[in-house]
C-alpha cells in the first residue's frame, strides 16, 4: 500500500515538475573550446593526465588533489569511493573500446580493496606520510560510496578481463556482506551505522536507496555464484521492486539531488543483470527512461550513455549530447578560477540562454558549455544549470581530473554512437 501511495505520489510530482520547470530546452548553439581536438585526442590526453597526476601508488584515485605548494592542505579523500568507482568503470569502458590497457582495468579493479577496512566500506584512503607509516583512512561511508564502489566493482568485471572481474568477487561479496550483517545499512568500524548508509528503512526507505541494495545484492548473487544473496534480493524486490522505475525523485530544483547519475548507473547495472527475467528488464528500462525525460534538458553526456543502453535516446538528443562532449576543456578540468557568466548576459541572450533566480541561487536556462561554467570534481553530480563561481578566484594548479569526460566517451564509444575518428 506505501508503495502504491509512492508511486502516485511520485507520478503527480512528475506532472508538477513538467509544468513548473523553470529552465529551458535545450537549444543553444555549438559553442567549443577555441582550442579544439577530436575527441579520441582529448581522451588520450585525459587518460594518461589520469595515470600520471590523478592515481596514487595504490592505484586509488586522486579527484581533489591538494596543492602541494600550500602545506598546510590535506588530501581530499572524503569522497573517494565515489570517485575511484566512476574512474574504473572509465577505464574498463575504455578498455572495451581498444584504447586503454587492460592493466589500467585491473590496478583499478584491485585498488577497490583499500576501501574495504575489516570488511567494512570506508569512505577514502590518506595516502600514507612515509613507506612505514600506516595510511589512515575516512570512515563512515555513505549510500554514494557504495554506489562508487558498485559501480567500480561491476564495471571492470562486465568490460575488463578476467583479472578485474576476479578482484571483484570478493569486494561485492564484503559490500553485500556487511549490509546483510547490518540490516541494509552500512556500519563504521566500531559497528555502528554510518550516519548516510541506511539503505532499506522501512516505509520510509525512498526508491534510489532501495535500487542501490538491490542492484549490490544482484550483482553478489551473479557474480560471486552464492546463492546466499539471491533469497535477500527477492525478498527486498518482491517489497521495492515496482519503485525501480522511480528510482530518481526529484521537485524541482528544491530536493533534486544533482545525482541522478546514480540511480542511472543502479538501474544500468540492474538491467545488465536481468539475465531473462524480463519484468526486472522492464522496470529498468522504464526507469532509465523516466530518468531522461526529466533530465533531457541538460543533455548530459554521461546520464545518456548510461540510458541509452537500454532505451535508446532520440537522435537529435543524442547529437546534442557528443556535442557537449565536444565541448569539453581540451586541456582537461580547468583549476578553480572565477567563472561569472551571469556578468556577460548580453553575450548569452544572443545565444539563447538567459539566466534566472531559483531559490536564491542564479542559474542559467540552458546548460553552459563545460569550458565556460566553473570546475567541480564531477561535474554531472553537480548542478546542471551552474553559470557562476570562484569568485575573485585565479589559482592555476589543477585539482580535478577528467573522468567525467572518459565515462561518457568510452561508453559510447562501445554503444557505437561515437566512432574512433570523431
Amino acid at each position: 500500500m506505501f508503495n502504491l501511495i509512492k508511486q502516485w505520489g511520485i507520478g503527480v510530482v512528475d506532472l508538477v515538475n513538467n509544468v513548473l520547470d523553470p529552465y529551458d530546452d535545450f537549444t543553444r548553439i555549438f559553442l567549443p573550446p577555441d582550442m579544439q581536438f577530436s575527441l579520441k585526442t582529448k581522451a588520450d590526453l585525459f587518460a594518461e593526465q589520469y595515470r600520471k597526476e590523478f592515481r596514487t601508488a595504490n592505484g586509488l584515485t586522486r579527484y581533489n588533489r591538494a596543492n602541494p605548494a600550500n602545506n598546510w592542505e590535506v588530501e581530499d579523500v572524503g569522497d573517494q569511493a565515489v570517485h575511484h568507482g566512476l574512474a574504473t568503470a572509465a577505464l574498463a569502458f575504455g578498455h572495451a573500446a581498444g584504447d586503454v590497457p587492460s592493466d589500467d582495468v585491473f590496478t583499478a579493479a584491485k585498488a577497490i580493496r583499500a576501501l574495504f577496512v575489516n570488511g567494512k566500506l570506508i569512505r577514502g584512503v590518506h595516502p600514507a606520510p612515509a613507506p612505514d607509516v600506516p595510511s589512515l583512512f575516512e570512515d563512515d561511508a555513505s549510500n554514494d560510496s557504495a554506489s562508487g564502489a558498485l559501480c567500480g566493482i561491476f564495471f571492470a568485471s562486465r568490460y575488463g578481463k578476467p583479472d578485474a572481474g576476479c578482484e571483484g568477487i570478493d569486494n561485492i561479496r564484503s559490500l553485500a556482506d556487511e549490509l546483510l550483517a547490518n540490516n541494509y545499512s552500512l556500519v563504521k568500524q566500531d559497528g555502528s551505522n554510518t550516519t548516510y548508509g541506511k539503505l532499506i528503512n522501512g516505509i520510509l526507505t525512498d526508491p534510489q536507496r532501495s535500487s542501490l541494495a538491490l542492484a549490490i545484492l544482484r550483482s553478489a548473487h551473479i557474480m560471486t555464484g552464492d546463492p546466499k544473496y539471491r533469497g535477500p534480493f527477492e525478498t527486498l524486490y518482491k517489497k521495492y521492486g515496482a519503485l525501480l522505475r522511480f528510482a530518481e525523485f526529484k521537485f524541482l530544483d528544491y530536493t533534486k539531488s544533482h545525482e541522478v547519475h546514480r540511480c542511472a548507473i543502479h538501474l544500468h547495472i540492474l538491467a545488465e543483470l536481468a539475465h531473462g527475467d524480463a519484468g526486472l528488464a522492464e522496470r529498468c528500462a522504464g526507469g532509465l527512461e523516466r530518468i531522461w525525460k526529466l533530465n533531457r534538458k541538460t543533455r548530459d553526456p554521461w546520464i545518456a550513455a548510461l540510458v541509452n543502453r537500454w532505451w535508446r535516446i532520440p537522435d537529435a538528443e543524442m547529437r546534442d549530447v557528443v556535442h557537449r562532449l565536444h565541448e569539453y576543456p581540451s586541456a582537461g578540468k580547468p583549476p578553480p578560477r572565477e567563472a561569472i557568466n551571469s556578468a556577460k548576459a548580453d553575450y548569452w541572450k544572443d545565444r539563447g540562454v538567459k539566466f534566472l533566480t531559483v531559490n536564491g541561487n542564479v542559474r542559467a536556462s540552458q546548460p553552459l558549455p563545460y569550458h565556460m561554467i566553473p570546475t567541480q570534481d564531477f561535474w554531472p553530480q553537480r548542478h546542471p544549470f551552474m553559470c557562476d563561481g570562484f569568485a575573485g578566484a585565479n589559482d592555476t594548479f589543477i585539482r580535478h581530473n577528467a573522468v567525467d569526460f572518459l565515462a561518457p566517451y568510452y561508453l559510447l564509444r562501445v554503444q557505437g554512437v561515437i566512432k574512433a575518428d570523431e
